[in-house]
């Protein structure tokens, strides 16, 4: 059985290969030539744009495949 320490441990040890995943992607939509950059202010618009669909991308490369995993995390993000 897991503890809650160790839980969170596990998540820390892996924020510096999502943070790199995130970085790595997010300067690959910049140059894309999907979106025109210039159609933004000079404020955090368009990064929670980029940050958005890293993310979203990031999180299909982290969901479980158990049925029964999916329903905690669906259950989860009701909180």
């Amino acid at each position: 059985m897991i503890t809650k320490y160790e839980t969170l441990k596990r998540i820390k040890e892996m924020l510096p290969d999502i943070m790199t995943g995130v970085l790595k992607q997010a300067e690959h939509l910049l140059y894309s030539g999907a979106i025109d950059i210039d159609d933004y202010n000079n404020d955090y618009v368009l990064p929670k744009i980029i940050l958005t669909a890293c993310l979203y991308d990031l999180a299909y490369s982290y969901k479980p495949y158990n049925k029964d995993d999916i329903k905690t995390v669906n259950n989860l993000r009701k909180f």
